[in-house]
């Protein structure tokens, strides 16, 4: 359950945890093991998914912060109202909607989004202004590293998304 005392498997650096510079970064799988939602935060916990706290991060830079909203305490970003899941949204009946959580919008199939070698960064083989003014995530997206998931784009085992690029998705 998302509302459960989160338990790490891998605990928070310390520093960086008093600092308040951690995010998780929980999906849900639906009945049929597909990623359609994001959650966002856990309210109870006052924890932001690792997604939202690097949107965040570069949204304030742009001079744009989160808010609620007077009458239904929705968040929103400048003009983008994020409204919560509930439990029997679109073809749900009875899910579990607990944090904040939304439908994900994804923005397209696997490698949607550029993806770089760690060898190219080491080697200095990328642009000098290559990664600026964007949000950069590091991981692996190989099958290999038992990261890989089906989403709405991904309807056999060979087309899964990486685990990395569900977290751009979310961002």
């Amino acid at each position: 359950m998302i509302g459960d005392k989160r338990q790490y498997r891998v605990k928070p650096n310390p520093t960086l945890k008093e600092k308040k510079q951690i995010g998780f970064n929980d999906v849900i799988l639906d009945q049929d093991n597909k990623i359609r939602r994001a959650i966002l935060a856990l309210p109870s916990e006052k924890t932001l998914s690792l997604a939202m706290y690097l949107a965040l991060l570069y949204l304030k830079e742009k001079n744009i912060t989160l808010t609620t909203t007077e009458k239904d305490n929705y968040w929103q970003l400048k003009d983008t109202l994020f409204i919560p899941f509930e439990s029997n949204d679109g073809g749900y009946s009875h899910a579990d909607s607990g944090g904040y959580q939304i439908l994900l919008n994804y923005r397209g199939n696997v490698n949607h989004f550029q993806i770089v070698s760690l060898f190219d960064v080491l080697e200095n083989k990328l642009p000098s202004n290559w990664g600026k003014d964007k949000i950069i995530l590091v991981g692996f997206v190989g099958e290999s590293f038992q990261d890989v998931h089906l989403t709405p784009y991904t309807n056999t085992p060979d087309q899964r998304m990486s685990g990395v690029e569900i977290h751009a998705n979310i961002i």
